[in-house]
């Protein structure tokens, strides 16, 4: 990962690249630090990356959405795997004119026990759906 940064929402980031559409992707705290680092290096040569280092709940989307207020990269794609992933759902939730579109790696859903919790999930995804890009890839 790049040098990394705070945003004055307190997330710790790095953003390489330029040009549209940009790609945020989404790191847990319990995740390896090259967790995305092919895919930056790849896409960054067209594409403003952007990785931030998310929390494991929906809560960071409005910090994710504060770092996005203030790069100004326009609607974004966003990119998350695991735990992250409720961060990638609630932001496009909360803030849906900032996403294009969401990828969702071994997302983890709330387990079947917790009825509510399962029902919001699977309407959030529903909305990620409606997007011009959404991928939605299982753990294999």
């Amino acid at each position: 990962m790049a040098q990394l940064k705070r945003s004055a929402s307190g997330l710790n980031y790095s953003a390489s690249g330029a040009g549209s559409p940009a790609f945020v992707f989404l790191q847990a705290a319990s995740s390896p630090a090259t967790l995305w680092s092919a895919q930056v290096e790849n896409l960054s040569t067209q594409h403003l990356c952007v990785v931030a280092l998310a929390g494991d709940d929906g809560e960071d989307a409005d910090n994710v959405s504060q770092l996005l207020g203030e790069l100004q990269p326009g609607p974004v794609i966003v990119v998350a795997a695991d735990s992250a992933t409720d961060v990638a759902l609630t932001l496009n939730e909360r803030y849906p004119e900032a996403v294009t579109g969401v990828v969702l790696v071994n997302p983890a859903l709330p387990p079947d026990r917790d009825t509510a919790a399962l029902v919001h999930a699977e309407s959030q995804v529903r909305l990620a759906d409606k997007k011009p890009f959404m991928v939605l890839w299982p753990q294999l």
